[in-house]
């Protein structure tokens, strides 16, 4: 009777490694002295000024949500590895699957804010006075 022993190399044939890159635009403008007026602040040294909100957060949420989704899809079928994650064989078609509906609506939904952007930009800022400086 043998005993076998899958080695670590045998293993390692068996997965496959896969990275997801999902970059979100942030919605964020670097705020400048220009956009406190006469407003004393504080040196540079001792304070950095931030950022500001140019869009409704809200706007942008579905895009997080759609990552989410991504994410939890490849933690279900893989592990976590060298800043990706780890699959076995077997379940590569049913994520590759899943996470070509999630960019079908990652697409869809980047449309569909791309088309009212600047009615988007515009309410933001009717909205919040004092904020386009």
């Amino acid at each position: 009777m043998t005993n076998t022993i899958p080695t670590d190399i045998t293993v390692l044939k068996q997965l496959i490694a896969l990275r997801l890159d999902v970059n979100i635009w942030s919605a964020r403008k670097k705020l400048t002295p220009a956009d406190f007026g006469t407003l004393d602040l504080p040196p540079e040294k001792l304070a950095s000024l931030g950022s500001k909100k140019v869009c409704n957060p809200e706007d942008l949420r579905v895009f997080a949500t759609l990552k989410a989704r991504a994410i939890a899809l490849l933690d279900r079928h893989g592990v976590r590895f060298l800043g990706g994650w780890a699959l076995p064989e077997n379940a590569v078609k049913p994520v590759s699957e899943g996470l070509n509906v999630i960019a079908t609506d990652f697409a869809a939904a980047k449309d569909s804010f791309l088309a009212r952007y600047d009615q988007a930009i515009q309410e933001w800022v009717s909205n919040n006075p004092g904020g386009n400086r």
